[in-house]
């Protein structure tokens, strides 16, 4: 991937607390747990290009792309408080989480019932668990020196195990392979990025499968990968790649504007975004055998991702030109069958990001809100959060809307005050970590995101129903198992 760091937040009110508030419309960071009238939902409009303004109280902006960096993991004081212990072997969903200090728990559903898993002096990033549930990989910093730490989580209270540790190319992004046997890693190499692929249980040294900057890419089976690397020129590449770094691949492919690829759960279909002939983009859905192709046309940077399901594939970016491209996807969210090549709008707005439901019925958006000075603008291509007091907790106002995936219509939805954190580190590219990080339950009943709780950054699951968040206690970030 690629990241530059996050500007200062610029200066803004704070937001109130995430605690039940009257039914209304969503209107800032006080409602977030507040549930919103659905029954009447605005009516689909045409989407506008996005025109310059001037920048209003709550200035928002995600990293710039195409700036090479490591990304940081600032996390800011307290610590969970162990109210039990796992059952060893469990396949109840939970939730890998850390705490403020930089500690790595699992929570279960209720986001009570923690099991440690500590490690004196290191502080960990975002936990993705393995496919098959028994495992959480996690990055941890010691000393200014990064590594990738494994868990096994059937035993509680269990050692995280570094299975790479490298000082002068420290890892900063994990997803695992499907067969939960390797942990593919980014790591940051003087002068660009390099995919590395590790043993999970620490059997061998990592291999690089390749390098260059930006790199995103999809599993495509546990030996197989579909990658896009660089924008353009030498080292650039958009096809799917070997563990060895070989390609197959016959035909070129002008990468566009996008991040990640995308692989269909079964294999059947790949997605990605080429260069058009003018400022478009095309979106391709395509089979694996290449022997059939639907397109559609987007404008700027664009994100695509498959139904977990099946093969219908949703992607975000704008319908017409912007006068003002924000550098990151922006617009409405569609969907498009790979059979029939017909597209239909999901939800129409500024749509920042979407989050596929386990059972492929449901899509969770974050959209930017609109109107008034306390709303979010993009603004030089960036996404500042909001500042508050004290001046480390900064939120971003968003609107988290429920989509049902069938008929296009809302099920639910509610303002929400993210977490700094999760706005720059995440958010610029959600469509990456969608892969790896699950942010929806295993049943598809709730998602879990990190707002303002309590007076502090705290993690929250929040019900796809419109019913009450509940607070993971002590929790500030987590996913859920599988």
């Amino acid at each position: 991937m690629d990241d530059g760091r996050p500007p200062d937040p610029a200066s803004g009110p704070a937001p109130q607390p995430f605690a039940p508030a009257e039914p209304a419309e969503p209107a800032g960071p006080a409602d977030l747990g507040a549930p919103a009238d659905t029954a009447d939902d605005p009516e689909p409009v045409d989407v506008e290009p996005i025109a310059p303004r001037r920048r209003s109280r709550a200035v928002v902006a995600i990293v710039g792309i195409l700036v090479v960096a490591l990304v940081l993991f600032a996390i800011v004081g307290g610590r969970i408080l162990t109210t039990g212990s796992e059952t060893s072997g469990s396949t109840t969903p939970r939730l890998a989480v850390t705490d403020a200090a930089g500690a790595l728990h699992t929570a279960d559903r209720r986001g009570t019932k923690l099991a440690d898993y500590p490690l004196k002096g290191v502080d960990f990033g975002f936990p993705t668990w393995s496919p098959d549930g028994t495992r959480i990989a996690v990055t941890g910093t010691r000393d200014g020196s990064a590594a990738v730490y494994v868990v096994d989580t059937t035993q509680a209270g269990a050692t995280p195990r570094a299975v790479y540790d490298n000082a002068d190319v420290p890892p900063f992004y994990l997803y695992w392979s499907p067969d939960s046997r390797q942990v593919a890693f980014l790591a940051q190499e003087p002068d660009k990025i390099a995919l590395d692929v590790v043993p999970a249980d620490g059997s061998a040294k990592a291999k690089v499968v390749r390098e260059g900057a930006p790199l995103y890419w999809d599993w495509s089976g546990s030996d197989h990968m579909v990658a896009h690397i660089g924008v353009s020129g030498a080292g650039s590449f958009l096809g799917e790649l070997s563990l060895d770094g070989t390609s197959s691949e016959q035909e070129s492919l002008n990468g566009g504007l996008f991040r990640s690829p995308a692989v269909s759960h079964d294999g059947a279909y790949r997605a990605y975004v080429t260069s058009g002939a003018d400022a478009s983009s095309v979106v391709t859905v395509e089979a694996a055998d290449r022997s059939r192709r639907e397109t559609a046309k987007v404008f700027g940077m664009a994100a695509v991702s498959f139904d977990p399901t099946g093969t219908t594939l949703a992607y975000l970016a704008a319908q017409q030109p912007l006068a003002n491209d924000p550098g990151f996807p922006l617009g409405p969210l569609k969907a498009i069958d790979p059979t029939s090549g017909q597209t239909r709008t999901l939800l129409d707005g500024q749509v920042l990001a979407f989050f596929w439901s386990p059972d492929g019925r449901t899509i969770a958006a974050l959209t930017l809100k609109s109107g008034g000075n306390d709303a979010a603008d993009v603004s030089d291509a960036r996404l500042a959060s909001v500042r508050t007091e004290p001046a480390a907790l900064a939120y971003v106002p968003l609107t988290l809307s429920f989509v049902d995936v069938a008929s296009g219509s809302v099920r639910a939805h509610r303002a929400v005050a993210i977490t700094s954190q999760f706005v720059n580190q995440i958010l610029p590219y959600f469509d990456q970590y969608a892969r790896s990080h699950r942010v929806w339950a295993p049943d598809s009943s709730a998602v879990a995101l990190p707002g303002f709780g309590d007076g502090n950054d705290q993690l929250f699951i929040i019900p796809a129903d419109g019913s009450e968040p509940v607070a993971v206690k002590g929790a500030v970030s987590g996913f859920w198992s599988p």
